[in-house]
């Protein structure tokens, strides 16, 4: 009797690989679901100095892409109310509300605010939409920008200059942000550019499809997301509240069940049932490079380890079984 060979390989970037090689043609892989691993940490904090702690002692803020993910989440918290990587995000021009393709941020950027800010040096910061800076328009007809020297908010500065000029300024190249430098006095504040940030995205780029709003306890003009974890919900709330906070830890697990066709049995010349149902596990490690071969008449569930300069300097490790290590004051 054949007995189906699986196996897997993993290559972690922004996602996972899977390669699978076997006797397909016998037995069918059923959909897979992959289950972020994630680290509470139960300090005090507003969403950006959260993200911050994450992504220096893990890898982001939690991710959360599916009811499995959702799960793990509420496990890993307990019955905290705590941020999680989601905010109010894609990039768009005030000026014909294209997106934006080409950004030069600060570090640590881009963070919770709404409206961009350009600084003397060129970087660029995300900031309250409502702060006072001073601003740069674009003049169309003499195809140039201008630095007012008045503090507004961002909304207001944009009305100034589609009143007096064109718009706020818009930056595409490289060029165009050395240009633009050059208008900013050395003891200049940053000044407003015109762009600004809508729609829903992940801290660490992710797209968000996957949300559990909350039909109560919402702010509407609020931007970062808040999970309650003793009703599962999500809420928007102002970025500057202070809740505890989910990392992900860069490790991920996931299943795939292996099932057999009859009929497909019959066409191989395979007799018995080599493809019973089970299911197959594995833990991905950041930047992890190794595999796992299974057996479906032995199921196996395979650690794969983080990289060796993760390990030797101590780095984060993935939570395994839904438990979670608080982090907390000392």
């Amino acid at each position: 009797m054949k007995s189906l060979l699986i196996q897997i390989s993993v290559m972690k970037k922004h996602g996972l690989l899977l390669v699978i090689a076997g006797l397909l043609a016998i037995c069918d892989l059923q959909s897979d679901q992959t289950i972020q691993q994630f680290r509470y940490v139960g300090l005090m904090k507003n969403w950006n100095d959260a993200q911050t702690y994450c992504r220096e002692r893990f890898s982001d803020l939690a991710t959360i892409q599916n009811s499995a993910n959702s799960t793990k989440a509420r496990q890993a918290a307990g019955t905290s109310k705590f941020w999680i990587g989601l905010f109010n995000g894609t990039w768009k021009w005030s000026k014909d509300t294209t997106r934006s393709l080409f950004a030069i941020w600060s570090s640590y950027e881009p963070r919770g605010g709404n409206c961009v800010t350009v600084n003397k040096f060129g970087s660029w910061s995300t900031n309250d939409c409502e702060e006072l800076h001073q601003f740069l328009c674009y003049q169309g007809e003499a195809l140039h920008n201008v630095l007012v020297d008045q503090k507004m908010t961002w909304s207001d500065a944009q009305s100034y200059c589609r009143s007096k000029y064109t718009d706020l300024s818009s930056i595409r190249t490289y060029a165009e942000n050395s240009a633009m430098t050059l208008l900013l006095p050395y003891w200049t504040d940053d000044a407003w550019i015109g762009l600004y940030r809508s729609d829903w995205v992940w801290s660490d780029g992710s797209s968000a499809s996957y949300r559990v709003w909350a039909t109560q306890d919402s702010i509407e003009q609020a931007n970062c997301v808040m999970v309650d974890s003793s009703s599962g919900s999500w809420s928007r709330r102002p970025c500057s509240e202070n809740y505890t906070f989910l990392c992900s830890t860069g490790g991920f697990s996931f299943s795939i069940s292996a099932s057999y066709d009859p009929a497909k049995l019959m066409l191989a010349g395979v007799s018995g049932s080599p493809c019973r149902s089970h299911t197959f596990s594995d833990e991905v490690g950041e930047d992890s490079a190794e595999g796992s071969i299974c057996r479906p008449e032995r199921p196996c569930s395979a650690r794969i380890h983080p990289s060796a300069a993760e390990a030797e300097d101590g780095g984060p490790r993935s939570n395994r079984g839904g438990e979670s290590e608080v982090e907390g004051p000392a």
